[in-house]
Protein backbone atom coordinates (compact mmCIF):
# COMPACT_ATOMS: atom_id res chain seq x y z
CA UNK A 1 0.00 0.00 0.00
CA UNK A 2 2.66 2.38 0.62
CA UNK A 3 3.81 4.92 2.82
CA UNK A 4 1.52 7.30 3.79
CA UNK A 5 2.91 11.24 4.19
CA UNK A 6 1.62 12.58 7.19
CA UNK A 7 1.20 15.87 5.07
CA UNK A 8 -1.27 14.08 2.88
CA UNK A 9 -3.43 12.74 5.42
CA UNK A 10 -6.47 15.74 6.15
CA UNK A 11 -6.73 15.59 2.25
CA UNK A 12 -7.21 11.76 1.79
CA UNK A 13 -9.84 11.84 4.80
CA UNK A 14 -11.70 14.61 3.06
CA UNK A 15 -11.33 12.94 0.01
CA UNK A 16 -12.52 9.78 1.20
CA UNK A 17 -15.89 11.41 2.66
CA UNK A 18 -16.51 13.17 -1.03
CA UNK A 19 -16.51 10.01 -2.50
CA UNK A 20 -18.57 8.73 0.02
CA UNK A 21 -20.93 11.83 -0.47
CA UNK A 22 -21.07 11.33 -4.13
CA UNK A 23 -21.67 8.02 -4.28
CA UNK A 24 -25.43 8.78 -3.08
CA UNK A 25 -25.26 12.53 -4.06
CA UNK A 26 -27.94 13.51 -7.46
CA UNK A 27 -24.46 14.77 -9.56
CA UNK A 28 -22.95 11.60 -8.98
CA UNK A 29 -18.73 10.56 -9.69
CA UNK A 30 -19.72 6.93 -10.49
CA UNK A 31 -22.34 6.55 -11.65
CA UNK A 32 -25.52 8.68 -13.20
CA UNK A 33 -27.84 8.90 -9.90
CA UNK A 34 -31.79 9.20 -11.76
CA UNK A 35 -34.33 11.16 -9.95
CA UNK A 36 -35.92 8.51 -9.05
CA UNK A 37 -33.03 6.14 -6.99
CA UNK A 38 -31.69 9.99 -5.79
CA UNK A 39 -35.15 10.10 -3.89
CA UNK A 40 -35.36 6.72 -3.02
CA UNK A 41 -31.43 7.36 -0.79
CA UNK A 42 -33.44 10.52 0.95
CA UNK A 43 -36.29 8.08 1.61
CA UNK A 44 -34.25 5.88 3.35
CA UNK A 45 -32.18 8.32 5.04
CA UNK A 46 -34.75 9.75 6.75
CA UNK A 47 -36.39 6.81 7.76
CA UNK A 48 -32.46 5.35 9.55
CA UNK A 49 -32.87 9.39 10.99
CA UNK A 50 -36.15 8.72 12.50
CA UNK A 51 -35.25 5.09 13.62
CA UNK A 52 -31.89 6.66 15.23
CA UNK A 53 -33.59 9.27 17.22
CA UNK A 54 -36.66 6.77 18.28
CA UNK A 55 -33.81 4.37 19.83
CA UNK A 56 -32.03 7.49 21.31
CA UNK A 57 -35.35 8.39 22.95
CA UNK A 58 -36.71 4.90 23.71
CA UNK A 59 -33.36 3.22 25.15
CA UNK A 60 -32.83 7.13 26.90
CA UNK A 61 -29.15 7.15 25.44
CA UNK A 62 -29.65 10.95 25.31
CA UNK A 63 -29.57 10.29 29.89
CA UNK A 64 -25.76 8.45 28.95
CA UNK A 65 -23.43 11.63 27.60
CA UNK A 66 -20.48 9.30 27.10
CA UNK A 67 -22.83 6.42 25.44
CA UNK A 68 -24.08 9.51 23.22
CA UNK A 69 -20.51 10.66 22.20
CA UNK A 70 -19.58 6.96 21.60
CA UNK A 71 -22.77 6.60 19.17
CA UNK A 72 -22.28 10.11 17.55
CA UNK A 73 -18.23 9.28 16.76
CA UNK A 74 -19.27 6.32 15.20
CA UNK A 75 -21.58 7.69 13.00
CA UNK A 76 -18.82 10.36 12.40
CA UNK A 77 -16.11 7.90 11.14
CA UNK A 78 -18.21 5.41 9.47
CA UNK A 79 -17.65 6.65 5.73
CA UNK A 80 -13.96 6.90 6.28
CA UNK A 81 -14.71 3.29 7.97
CA UNK A 82 -16.26 2.35 4.79
CA UNK A 83 -13.72 3.72 2.35
CA UNK A 84 -10.64 3.37 4.20
CA UNK A 85 -8.69 1.67 1.56
CA UNK A 86 -8.56 4.92 -0.51
CA UNK A 87 -7.06 6.31 2.64
CA UNK A 88 -4.65 3.37 3.52
CA UNK A 89 -3.40 2.79 -0.54
CA UNK A 90 -4.32 6.02 -2.30
CA UNK A 91 -2.88 5.03 -5.66
CA UNK A 92 -5.76 2.73 -6.22
CA UNK A 93 -8.42 5.41 -6.04
CA UNK A 94 -11.84 5.47 -5.25
CA UNK A 95 -13.53 3.93 -8.50
CA UNK A 96 -16.22 2.56 -10.00
CA UNK A 97 -15.03 -1.08 -9.58
CA UNK A 98 -14.12 -0.89 -5.60
CA UNK A 99 -16.94 1.06 -4.05
CA UNK A 100 -19.52 -1.13 -3.52
CA UNK A 101 -18.62 -1.16 0.24
CA UNK A 102 -20.94 2.07 0.59
CA UNK A 103 -23.85 -0.17 0.22
CA UNK A 104 -23.38 -1.10 3.56
CA UNK A 105 -24.83 2.10 4.76
CA UNK A 106 -27.80 0.83 3.62
CA UNK A 107 -27.65 -2.45 5.83
CA UNK A 108 -27.31 -0.26 8.89
CA UNK A 109 -30.89 1.22 7.57
CA UNK A 110 -31.97 -1.95 8.14
CA UNK A 111 -30.42 -3.43 11.37
CA UNK A 112 -31.86 -0.06 12.96
CA UNK A 113 -34.96 -0.82 11.84
CA UNK A 114 -35.41 -3.97 13.32
CA UNK A 115 -34.16 -2.69 16.50
CA UNK A 116 -36.56 0.06 16.42
CA UNK A 117 -39.64 -2.35 15.68
CA UNK A 118 -38.30 -4.78 18.17
CA UNK A 119 -38.28 -2.03 21.03
CA UNK A 120 -41.29 -0.92 22.76
CA UNK A 121 -44.81 -1.92 21.54
CA UNK A 122 -45.58 -3.00 18.13
CA UNK A 123 -47.99 -0.65 16.35
CA UNK A 124 -48.87 -0.15 12.35
CA UNK A 125 -46.40 2.25 12.01
CA UNK A 126 -43.71 0.24 13.10
CA UNK A 127 -45.19 -2.09 10.58
CA UNK A 128 -45.54 0.22 7.58
CA UNK A 129 -42.29 1.78 8.40
CA UNK A 130 -40.66 -1.58 8.28
CA UNK A 131 -41.85 -2.49 4.40
CA UNK A 132 -41.23 0.42 3.64
CA UNK A 133 -37.53 -0.44 4.45
CA UNK A 134 -37.43 -3.27 2.72
CA UNK A 135 -39.06 -2.05 -0.57
CA UNK A 136 -36.79 0.65 -1.22
CA UNK A 137 -33.81 -1.71 -0.35
CA UNK A 138 -34.95 -3.67 -3.03
CA UNK A 139 -35.90 -0.81 -5.55
CA UNK A 140 -31.60 0.73 -4.58
CA UNK A 141 -30.43 -3.15 -5.67
CA UNK A 142 -32.18 -3.45 -8.70
CA UNK A 143 -30.71 -0.65 -9.48
CA UNK A 144 -27.27 -1.15 -8.95
CA UNK A 145 -27.88 -4.81 -10.57
CA UNK A 146 -28.46 -2.87 -13.61
CA UNK A 147 -25.17 -0.56 -13.74
CA UNK A 148 -23.76 -3.53 -12.81
CA UNK A 149 -24.62 -5.32 -15.78
CA UNK A 150 -24.63 -2.25 -17.94
CA UNK A 151 -20.45 -1.89 -16.42
CA UNK A 152 -19.31 -5.33 -17.66
CA UNK A 153 -21.46 -5.44 -20.85
CA UNK A 154 -18.89 -2.04 -21.04
CA UNK A 155 -16.02 -4.71 -20.55
CA UNK A 156 -17.21 -6.70 -23.20
CA UNK A 157 -17.72 -4.44 -25.95
CA UNK A 158 -14.47 -2.50 -24.83
CA UNK A 159 -12.41 -6.54 -24.77
CA UNK A 160 -13.84 -6.88 -28.21
CA UNK A 161 -12.89 -3.89 -29.90
CA UNK A 162 -9.45 -4.36 -28.38
CA UNK A 163 -9.50 -8.09 -29.81
CA UNK A 164 -10.35 -6.53 -33.18
CA UNK A 165 -7.53 -3.32 -33.11
CA UNK A 166 -4.71 -5.69 -32.39
CA UNK A 167 -6.05 -8.84 -34.37
CA UNK A 168 -5.67 -6.10 -37.23
CA UNK A 169 -2.22 -5.24 -35.99
CA UNK A 170 -0.79 -8.27 -36.07
CA UNK A 171 -1.89 -8.86 -40.01
CA UNK A 172 0.09 -6.08 -40.88
CA UNK A 173 2.97 -6.63 -38.55
CA UNK A 174 3.27 -9.53 -40.22
CA UNK A 175 3.14 -8.51 -43.68
CA UNK A 176 5.23 -5.59 -43.26
CA UNK A 177 7.99 -5.43 -45.48
CA UNK A 178 11.88 -6.46 -43.45
CA UNK A 179 9.68 -8.60 -40.74
CA UNK A 180 11.01 -11.39 -39.16
CA UNK A 181 10.27 -13.52 -36.11
CA UNK A 182 12.21 -12.20 -32.76
CA UNK A 183 12.15 -8.30 -33.77
CA UNK A 184 11.47 -5.85 -31.04
CA UNK A 185 8.15 -3.99 -31.78
CA UNK A 186 7.50 0.02 -31.06
CA UNK A 187 4.37 1.09 -30.09
CA UNK A 188 4.62 4.70 -30.53
CA UNK A 189 1.37 7.37 -30.12
CA UNK A 190 -2.01 7.23 -28.74
CA UNK A 191 -4.97 5.96 -30.12
CA UNK A 192 -6.83 9.03 -29.69
CA UNK A 193 -10.95 8.60 -30.56
CA UNK A 194 -12.80 8.81 -27.14
CA UNK A 195 -14.22 12.49 -28.45
CA UNK A 196 -15.54 9.90 -31.79
CA UNK A 197 -16.84 7.83 -29.00
CA UNK A 198 -21.09 8.39 -29.79
CA UNK A 199 -22.51 5.64 -29.90
CA UNK A 200 -21.18 4.30 -26.75
CA UNK A 201 -22.48 7.15 -25.27
CA UNK A 202 -26.08 6.14 -26.41
CA UNK A 203 -25.56 2.50 -24.84
CA UNK A 204 -23.81 3.32 -21.56
CA UNK A 205 -25.40 6.51 -20.10
CA UNK A 206 -25.39 5.56 -16.83
CA UNK A 207 -21.94 5.08 -16.17
CA UNK A 208 -19.22 7.83 -15.18
CA UNK A 209 -15.78 7.40 -14.17
CA UNK A 210 -15.87 3.49 -14.93
CA UNK A 211 -12.08 2.62 -13.95
CA UNK A 212 -10.07 0.75 -16.47
CA UNK A 213 -12.35 1.94 -19.27
CA UNK A 214 -11.51 5.47 -20.26
CA UNK A 215 -11.65 5.00 -23.97
CA UNK A 216 -12.85 2.55 -26.38
CA UNK A 217 -9.91 0.10 -26.49
CA UNK A 218 -7.67 -1.28 -23.80
CA UNK A 219 -3.82 -0.54 -23.34
CA UNK A 220 -3.66 1.01 -26.59
CA UNK A 221 -1.10 4.52 -25.83
CA UNK A 222 2.38 4.51 -25.66
CA UNK A 223 2.34 5.00 -21.82
CA UNK A 224 1.81 1.10 -21.20
CA UNK A 225 3.23 -0.85 -24.40
CA UNK A 226 4.06 -3.43 -21.79
CA UNK A 227 -0.11 -4.17 -22.10
CA UNK A 228 -0.06 -4.41 -25.98
CA UNK A 229 2.58 -7.10 -25.82
CA UNK A 230 0.89 -8.93 -23.36
CA UNK A 231 -2.35 -8.73 -25.19
CA UNK A 232 -0.54 -10.29 -28.50
CA UNK A 233 0.96 -13.57 -25.91
CA UNK A 234 -2.31 -14.47 -23.99
CA UNK A 235 -5.14 -13.78 -26.45
CA UNK A 236 -3.40 -14.18 -29.89
CA UNK A 237 -0.53 -16.73 -29.02
CA UNK A 238 2.40 -14.81 -30.53
CA UNK A 239 5.21 -13.50 -28.42
CA UNK A 240 7.34 -10.14 -28.84
CA UNK A 241 9.66 -8.23 -27.10
CA UNK A 242 9.43 -4.48 -26.11
CA UNK A 243 11.72 -1.92 -28.16
CA UNK A 244 14.10 0.18 -25.44
CA UNK A 245 13.58 3.76 -25.03
CA UNK A 246 17.01 4.09 -26.40
CA UNK A 247 15.86 2.63 -29.73
CA UNK A 248 12.42 4.43 -29.36
CA UNK A 249 14.11 8.01 -28.91
CA UNK A 250 16.37 6.77 -32.01
CA UNK A 251 13.45 5.89 -34.39
CA UNK A 252 11.78 9.64 -33.61
CA UNK A 253 14.32 11.47 -34.76
CA UNK A 254 14.94 8.63 -38.09
CA UNK A 255 13.26 10.58 -41.43
CA UNK A 256 11.36 7.25 -42.25
CA UNK A 257 9.54 7.86 -38.68
CA UNK A 258 8.83 11.45 -39.65
CA UNK A 259 7.56 10.30 -42.95
CA UNK A 260 5.19 8.20 -40.89
CA UNK A 261 1.61 8.48 -41.81
CA UNK A 262 -0.33 7.03 -38.48
CA UNK A 263 -2.75 4.61 -38.19
CA UNK A 264 -4.95 3.11 -39.94
CA UNK A 265 -2.90 3.97 -43.01
CA UNK A 266 -1.24 1.22 -45.12
CA UNK A 267 2.21 2.37 -43.95
CA UNK A 268 1.90 3.16 -40.20
CA UNK A 269 3.47 0.02 -39.47
CA UNK A 270 6.91 -0.53 -40.75
CA UNK A 271 10.45 -1.84 -39.99
CA UNK A 272 12.67 0.48 -39.34
CA UNK A 273 16.76 0.26 -37.85
CA UNK A 274 15.07 -3.38 -37.11
CA UNK A 275 12.37 -2.45 -34.86
CA UNK A 276 8.89 -3.10 -35.93
CA UNK A 277 7.38 0.44 -35.51
CA UNK A 278 3.31 1.10 -35.32
CA UNK A 279 2.82 4.77 -35.21
CA UNK A 280 -0.89 6.09 -34.06
CA UNK A 281 -2.39 8.84 -33.42
CA UNK A 282 -1.15 10.85 -31.08
CA UNK A 283 -4.20 14.09 -30.27
CA UNK A 284 -3.56 15.17 -26.87
CA UNK A 285 -6.48 16.59 -25.51
CA UNK A 286 -4.36 18.16 -22.53
CA UNK A 287 -2.10 20.14 -22.70
CA UNK A 288 0.71 21.58 -20.36
CA UNK A 289 2.23 25.33 -20.75
CA UNK A 290 5.15 26.36 -18.79
CA UNK A 291 5.02 29.42 -16.79
CA UNK A 292 7.74 29.67 -14.53
CA UNK A 293 9.22 28.21 -11.27
CA UNK A 294 7.16 24.81 -11.59
CA UNK A 295 4.12 26.72 -12.63
CA UNK A 296 2.18 25.37 -15.40
CA UNK A 297 -0.88 26.52 -17.53
CA UNK A 298 -3.12 22.99 -17.98
CA UNK A 299 -4.70 23.19 -20.89
CA UNK A 300 -8.00 21.39 -22.67
CA UNK A 301 -7.26 20.89 -25.96
CA UNK A 302 -10.51 20.27 -27.20
CA UNK A 303 -11.17 23.73 -28.67
CA UNK A 304 -15.15 23.32 -30.32
CA UNK A 305 -16.54 22.82 -26.39
CA UNK A 306 -18.01 26.22 -25.36
CA UNK A 307 -17.78 28.21 -22.28
CA UNK A 308 -20.88 26.62 -20.80
CA UNK A 309 -19.49 23.41 -20.91
CA UNK A 310 -18.38 21.42 -17.30
CA UNK A 311 -14.70 20.31 -16.09
CA UNK A 312 -13.04 18.24 -13.85
CA UNK A 313 -9.61 17.83 -13.17
CA UNK A 314 -7.16 15.54 -11.62
CA UNK A 315 -3.57 15.78 -11.20
CA UNK A 316 -1.74 12.42 -10.12
CA UNK A 317 2.03 12.12 -9.23
CA UNK A 318 3.87 8.94 -8.60
CA UNK A 319 2.20 8.41 -5.60
CA UNK A 320 -1.32 8.57 -6.00
CA UNK A 321 -3.92 11.95 -6.53
CA UNK A 322 -2.46 15.24 -5.90
CA UNK A 323 -5.34 17.31 -6.14
CA UNK A 324 -9.19 16.64 -7.94
CA UNK A 325 -11.13 20.34 -8.98
CA UNK A 326 -14.03 18.88 -8.90
CA UNK A 327 -17.03 19.81 -12.14
CA UNK A 328 -16.80 23.60 -12.42
CA UNK A 329 -18.58 25.75 -15.62
CA UNK A 330 -15.89 26.73 -18.14
CA UNK A 331 -13.03 25.37 -16.98
CA UNK A 332 -11.25 24.79 -19.93
CA UNK A 333 -7.82 25.95 -18.23
CA UNK A 334 -6.23 26.88 -15.14
CA UNK A 335 -2.82 27.43 -13.16
CA UNK A 336 -1.00 25.26 -11.03
CA UNK A 337 2.00 24.95 -9.35
CA UNK A 338 3.88 21.42 -9.36
CA UNK A 339 5.66 20.53 -6.22
CA UNK A 340 8.95 19.22 -7.23
CA UNK A 341 10.02 17.35 -10.62
CA UNK A 342 9.08 13.93 -11.65
CA UNK A 343 5.75 12.39 -13.50
CA UNK A 344 2.70 13.03 -13.75
CA UNK A 345 -0.42 12.38 -15.12
CA UNK A 346 -3.79 15.29 -15.59
CA UNK A 347 -7.11 13.64 -16.15
CA UNK A 348 -10.19 15.81 -18.07
CA UNK A 349 -13.28 15.24 -17.59
CA UNK A 350 -16.14 17.14 -18.72
CA UNK A 351 -20.54 17.19 -19.09
CA UNK A 352 -22.43 18.74 -21.32
CA UNK A 353 -24.19 22.41 -19.90
CA UNK A 354 -26.86 20.53 -18.23
CA UNK A 355 -24.67 18.03 -16.37
CA UNK A 356 -24.87 15.23 -18.36
CA UNK A 357 -22.14 12.53 -19.47
CA UNK A 358 -20.35 13.73 -22.76
CA UNK A 359 -16.78 11.67 -23.15
CA UNK A 360 -14.74 9.72 -21.46
CA UNK A 361 -11.91 10.82 -18.91
CA UNK A 362 -9.31 11.37 -21.39
CA UNK A 363 -5.49 11.99 -20.53
CA UNK A 364 -2.42 13.95 -20.78
CA UNK A 365 -0.56 10.70 -20.50
CA UNK A 366 2.56 10.79 -18.05
CA UNK A 367 4.78 13.65 -18.62
CA UNK A 368 8.36 14.07 -17.08
CA UNK A 369 8.34 17.63 -15.76
CA UNK A 370 12.04 18.87 -15.21
CA UNK A 371 12.39 22.44 -13.59
CA UNK A 372 10.46 24.39 -16.34
CA UNK A 373 11.34 21.50 -18.87
CA UNK A 374 8.51 19.16 -20.71
CA UNK A 375 9.00 15.88 -21.88
CA UNK A 376 6.37 12.90 -23.04
CA UNK A 377 7.31 9.95 -21.65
Amino acid sequence: MGQISLYNLPYLIRRSYIAFILFFSKRGRFFYIMGTLFYFYIAIFLLAIVFLIYLIWHKEIYKKPIKLIILGTLLIVLPLGLNITDVLAPATLAGTLNIHQFVLSIILVLVLSELSISAGKTSNLKFLSKWAVLALTVLISLSYIRDSGLYYFKLHIYYERTYGFYNRVLARVEQVDGFRRGMPIALIGNLATPIKFEPALRQFPRILNDQGLWSQFVGVNQSDPDKMVTFFAHYLGVQFRLATQEQIAQIQKHEDFIAMPVWPHQDSVAVIDDVIVIRLNYDPFVKLEPINDGVYIIRSAITHLTDDYLFAWQIFGENGEIIYIDYERGLMYFEFKFPEPGKYLINMSVRTPVGEFYMPTVSSGWVMLLLNEQEDL
